[in-house]
């Protein structure tokens, strides 16, 4: 039984598998399969190892443009931190997070639509009924029939 196809990244006006782009960029597959990933066939075939502690920055696509944070946040109708732009663009995505104006407005409305919760009703525990309740069921799983656990009842508070 043979297993799915390969999936097929367009490269060069090319169909070709992740094995046959490893071959031509000179890595492993498992490596290749992981820029991929990240980056797209285009980026990842462009991609060069960098030094150790640098790292190659996300891009986003905005209006048809591939940008970073940094880059988004120089259009941004509002600056601020790298941080927060990621933060907006997970919870907004990116167009709204770059177009929007007054995040503190929206922010601050986000908790007030809200309901309070009520606290909850718990029953009173009353450990006799509760002990009884149990004793019931127990019986009744042990098979003895309706007419016999009464008796059952009262010889066992009778111990």
């Amino acid at each position: 039984m043979k297993g799915p196809a390969p999936t097929k990244h367009e490269y060069n006006g090319e169909h070709l598998t992740v094995r046959q782009l490893a071959e031509i960029k000179g890595v492993g597959r498992s490596y290749m399969a992981l820029l991929l990933s990240k980056y797209g066939a285009y980026d990842a075939m462009a991609y060069t190892r960098l030094n150790q502690g640098e790292r190659m920055k996300k891009r986003y696509d905005y209006k048809g443009q591939q940008m970073t944070l940094d880059e988004l946040i120089e259009v941004a109708a509002v600056k601020c931190t790298c941080s927060a732009m990621s933060a907006r663009i997970k919870r907004h995505g990116v167009d709204f997070a770059v177009e929007h104006d007054d995040f503190k407005a929206l922010k601050n409305n986000g908790g007030r639509h809200m309901k309070k919760m009520k606290d909850p009703v718990l029953p009173e525990h009353d450990p006799e009924q509760h002990y009884l309740a149990n004793l019931l069921s127990s019986l009744k799983r042990m098979g003895i029939d309706e007419s016999n656990i009464e008796h059952e009842v009262a010889r066992r508070f009778a111990a």
